[in-house]
């Protein structure tokens, strides 16, 4: 099912992330508001008439309620019709490793698809390729030489790490954003905040995500440029905005946590996954350990990964989480931490200036989602610490 409506905006495009996002009145009469890729659609002014896919909306998906534009057609101010036309230049291409929050133009054109064979495929200068200047370090035979690796499966994970390793380390940290939800990476204003804090160095898009800071084919080439471009210490991986789920076992987006287990072990590294936890969901499978994680880590993980979990101090919780977690304690390296309390992970959290929500539950709402994370985060802190020696 797709739908696709008309609509005229009703203003100015304003900032949202990296995208745009613009009051519309669709020509059914209802008012919306839409997001929109500048690279795609231009700039948005008043009266442009613009085409939106607003299939998410129709099915009352997890969108925030927004519709997406999928072409500008122009008409409104003078010039806007300009925007989306000739634009040859509009790309994504890498960076220079010293400069990966700078402007990238300048850069040489890059020849890989990303979205392939649909109407918005476009052109990225992948890292792996020939006109990279990074080509040559693909070519070379790589590892992860022990680096840890934080696998999550929700984005609202990244920025609780980010904050924890700034806040209680000097641990450096890059973010690989796969391509199993949300692909463009200006949709997500976390990203975009923690870069700007300087709790992300950089990002990096796998697969058909694209709009990082460095644009990648695969996980393997992600993960090796985490180690060798980025050069931080340690790298975060989880999906972008928004998660497939279709209450069954196998049928959701989080299996890729396994996948990633798999890949960081096959590249000498240290995979350390983010349990998905909850004590706030009403969804009796996502409680305690989600059904998610165990799923990922009995299924799709061939290789053992360090699976960090909270001691809460609350019997109840503690026993059914341990009782949980013996479906995964054969194959994988459970570590039991301490969890550390709301007011530490508030502190932590203090300085971000945007509010961290699970699935809409705030820190003191669902405590126990951000003491998996921390307790994930303090892992990797200690990994680095004892100079990568395996945990």
């Amino acid at each position: 099912m797709l739908k696709w409506e008309w609509a005229t905006a009703i203003g100015s495009s304003q900032p949202a992330g990296g995208l745009i996002e613009v009051s519309v009145r669709l020509d059914s009469g209802t008012a919306g508001q839409a997001y929109g890729d500048p690279a795609f659609i231009g700039q948005v002014r008043p009266n442009d008439r613009l085409l939106l896919n607003t299939t998410a909306v129709h099915l009352g998906l997890g969108s925030g309620g927004y519709h997406f534009i999928h072409m500008n057609a122009g008409s409104g101010s003078e010039g806007s019709a300009h925007d989306i036309v000739n634009n040859e230049g509009m790309q994504f291409p890498i960076a220079a490793s010293d400069q990966l929050s700078e402007s990238r133009k300048d850069m040489p054109a890059g020849h890989i698809m990303k979205l392939r064979y649909t109407s918005v495929q476009h052109a990225v200068l992948a890292a792996e390729e020939a006109a990279s200047p990074y080509h040559s370090l693909f070519k070379e035979k790589r590892n992860l030489e022990g680096m840890p690796v934080l696998i999550g499966e929700l984005h609202s994970m990244l920025p609780v790490a980010a904050a924890w390793l700034a806040h209680y380390s000097d641990v450096t940290l890059c973010y690989i954003m796969t391509d199993g939800s949300a692909l463009p990476l200006a949709l997500s204003r976390h990203a975009a905040a923690l870069k700007e804090l300087g709790w992300i160095r950089s990002t990096i898009t796998s697969g058909q995500a694209y709009g990082g800071d460095i644009e990648t084919v695969n996980k393997y080439t992600a993960l090796l440029t985490a180690k060798w471009i980025a050069r931080t210490d340690t790298v975060m991986i989880a999906m972008g905005p928004g998660i497939v789920g279709t209450e069954t076992a196998l049928g959701h987006s989080g299996m890729e946590v396994g996948e990633w287990v798999n890949a960081v072990h096959a590249l000498a590294g240290v995979p350390i996954v983010i349990p998905r936890m909850s004590i706030g969901d009403a969804r009796e499978r996502h409680r305690g350990i989600s059904h998610h994680t165990l799923t990922a880590l009995q299924v799709a993980a061939r290789e053992k990964a360090i699976v960090p979990l909270p001691v809460t101090g609350i019997a109840a919780w503690d026993e059914r989480i341990a009782a949980q977690a013996e479906a995964i304690a054969d194959r994988h390296c459970l570590q039991w931490l301490a969890a550390p309390s709301p007011d530490v992970i508030a502190s932590a959290l203090a300085n971000y200036p945007r509010s961290v929500t699970t699935m809409g539950r705030s820190l003191s709402e669902d405590p126990l989602f951000f003491q998996a994370v921390c307790c994930a985060a303090e892992t990797a802190r200690s990994c680095v610490d004892s100079e990568r020696k395996p945990c």
